[in-house]
């Protein structure tokens, strides 16, 4: 299944991500996500301390 997830969507995810309390894992194979979008989620979630 691909969600097409591109730059945008990786901003708007980003974004939730800086709030999330819930999310124990996140998939996001098969998606239009650059390395740079990636490093980005990769770094929102490093910085959560919700």
């Amino acid at each position: 299944m691909r969600n097409r997830i591109g730059g945008k969507g990786a901003q708007y995810l980003i974004q939730a991500l800086q709030h999330n309390q819930t999310i124990k894992s996140l998939e996001l194979e098969n998606n239009q996500i650059d390395v740079d979008g990636i490093l980005l989620i990769a770094d929102a979630l490093r910085n959560n301390t919700v």
